[in-house]
């Protein structure tokens, strides 16, 4: 028995009934297992955020414990995104894209995705990419076996963006962050902060993007790469040029 994180603290010293849910403890090699029999889109291993990092009674032998239940660390809660870009002369890209999830990413997927239809599922992806390319036309896409929790999540789609990169005389001006950046600071925006921000999951996304130039064009100026290393997380930016191909690389590791 639990007190999910949702419902605040569990205060050990006050002898009345605090929790609200129940998952399973298993004994396996000398440890114990947590198994959380509503989350019916996680993996073995896997535990809803509302359950992790909560304190917990756990029962055995008729006799009760109480026992902090662990964090997943961030690398098992990853988002890769692999992409490949074709930059055209008038601005346009065509492009692929594989995004590979586990954890908490993972479950949001099934979640999301699994009981939808391939209309639905589609439509899904292009009010995403409308988003963040407006005007992106999705082409094709598909899915691993989501109902299937020993298949790992995998997602692959083709896209074009009429008017992409902004063309500027005789050159082309664009975002080599395509599809997830960055766009509001509100969070962190005041001067002051009054009370702890606080996060119910540790994780890590990373962003590969190979983006092919025009015959013709060179990289003019490409921004500096970026390497910060916080108590809180890490966030490494880095571009590489080689002849008609700019690679681009994120990664950014949230610890709550």
């Amino acid at each position: 028995m639990l007190r999910t994180r949702y419902s605040g603290e569990l205060d050990l010293d006050l002898p009345s009934f605090q929790f609200d849910h129940a998952i399973a403890a298993v004994p396996l090699n000398g440890k114990l297992m947590f198994l959380d029999g509503t989350a019916e889109n996680y993996v073995y291993g896997d535990l809803p955020a509302m359950d992790q990092d909560a304190w917990a009674m756990v029962l055995m032998d008729g006799e009760g414990k109480f026992m902090k239940i662990p964090v997943q660390p961030a690398e098992e809660n990853q988002r890769i995104r692999e992409i490949k870009l074709d930059l055209a002369e008038d601005g346009s890209i065509k492009a692929e894209a594989l995004i590979s999830q586990s954890g908490i990413f993972a479950s949001y997927y099934r979640s999301i995705f699994k009981d939808l239809g391939e209309t639905k599922r589609g439509e899904a992806i292009q009010n995403s990419l409308s988003s963040s390319c407006p005007g992106s036309v999705l082409e094709e896409f598909s899915f691993s076996d989501l109902a299937d929790l020993d298949v790992p999540v995998e997602q692959k789609y083709k896209f074009r963006v009429p008017h992409y990169a902004k063309k500027i005389g005789n050159k082309l001006q664009f975002k080599p962050s395509i599809i997830e950046r960055v766009e509001s600071t509100s969070i962190v925006a005041k001067e002051e902060r009054r009370y702890p921000m606080y996060f119910y999951n540790q994780y890590c996304t990373q962003n590969i993007i190979e983006i092919t130039i025009p015959e013709g064009y060179v990289a003019e100026r490409i921004p500096d790469d970026v390497d910060l290393i916080l108590p809180f997380g890490s966030y490494k930016v880095k571009y590489l040029v080689e002849d008609n191909t700019i690679r681009y690389e994120r990664y950014y590791k949230f610890n709550t």
